[in-house]
């Protein structure tokens, strides 16, 4: 589950932000009494968050490879054939803006991989 702590990251800086820390934890609670459909749209969008989050140090071929699948995710623009878990139109759906939340995505800090020897001499 994505740490109310994520979406403050993401959303830093970024007045008017796509979601307040409030505005999260009221979405957290009514996403148990809510239909099957927001709950599985928020749940998509929470483990794409989750995702690129965790692997955006890209540290191992995989971490890579799921970083940049998450990454293109959020970046596609509206495209008519990825239907409705294209990311835009989940957060048409959950009421986000998705500019806003692929802005606050693209401020949080990358940090590079060392080096690939750097990494072999201190194993």
């Amino acid at each position: 589950m994505v740490d109310k702590n994520y979406l403050e990251l993401v959303t830093a800086g970024d007045e008017g932000a796509c979601i307040l820390p409030s505005q999260f934890t009221e979405m957290n609670k009514r996403r148990n009494r809510l239909e099957g459909e927001y709950r599985l749209m928020f749940a998509v969008l929470e483990d794409a968050v989750s995702r690129y989050i965790g692997n955006l140090r890209c540290e191992t071929l995989e971490q890579r490879k799921i970083f940049r699948e998450t990454a293109q995710w959020f970046h596609r623009k509206s495209d008519p054939s990825a239907g409705i878990y294209a990311f835009e139109s989940i957060c048409a759906f959950l009421g986000i803006d998705a500019d806003r939340m692929r802005r606050g995505l693209m401020s949080i800090p990358r940090e590079e991989p060392a080096p690939r020897r750097q990494r072999h001499a201190a194993a």
